[in-house]
């Protein structure tokens, strides 16, 4: 095992105890594959989607990180284990909690790529 691996490991038991503890919630990751399709009939374009249920930790912004540009005092940071999350997180996929639909503002990974972290906005 390497240190990168190593970190993985722990940072997914954390996540599990977390989870144990109530603490995590569970979530529909939104997978948007593809180009929209049109119907002109309809008038309506869709996307092709596909949903992982996945438990998240959520939490708020430091106030010091609020500057209400690129980061506004109502998004929230979610994190997600890396090896909970099977696609390649995009723009595009959005985060469905309690039946809410939120936009992904911003992705990054942490320097062990253990989890993704994201920031996320009620549209």
């Amino acid at each position: 095992m390497t240190l990168k691996t190593d970190i993985q490991k722990i940072v997914e038991d954390i996540f599990v105890s977390v989870d144990t503890w109530g603490l995590t919630t569970s979530v529909t990751y939104v997978h948007h594959t593809g180009n929209p399709t049109y119907d002109p009939d309809t008038r309506v374009s869709t996307l092709s989607t596909t949903n992982y249920p996945v438990e998240m930790l959520l939490t708020s912004f430091e106030n010091k990180e609020i500057d209400n540009v690129t980061i506004m005092g109502t998004d929230r940071k979610a994190m997600i284990a890396s090896r909970d999350l099977t696609p390649t997180p995009s723009l595009k996929d959005t985060i469905t909690i309690s039946s809410v639909t939120h936009e992904i503002i911003n992705i990054r990974k942490d320097p062990a790529d253990a989890m993704w972290i994201f920031q996320i906005r009620k549209p």
